[in-house]
């Protein structure tokens, strides 16, 4: 069972929430727009993602896991009449 969590484009952070019968790796595609990225999995935080377009790979272990992913890209957020937004 996999939940997700995100505000984005707003915020940078999404939390993925595993629970696994057994160990299996994951697979997250880095979008060619995303300037860098990082992660913690269960609380431990890992060494910086490589920002090359593609897929990342993951080892998520049996049990519950929590990945914190941070997606650095640039975003510009602009206010309209009528509180009207736009993310470019």
């Amino acid at each position: 069972m996999a939940n997700s969590y995100t505000t984005y484009p707003f915020s940078d952070l999404i939390s993925i929430e595993v629970t696994a019968d057994a160990p299996f790796v994951l697979a997250l595609r880095i979008p060619g727009w995303v300037t860098g990225s990082s992660y913690s999995l269960n609380g431990e935080p890992h060494q910086s993602m490589k920002s090359i377009p593609g897929l990342f790979y993951i080892v998520m272990k049996r049990g519950y896991n929590v990945l914190r992913w941070s997606l650095a890209a640039p975003t510009t957020i602009g206010k309209h009449l009528a509180g009207l937004a736009t993310v470019t």
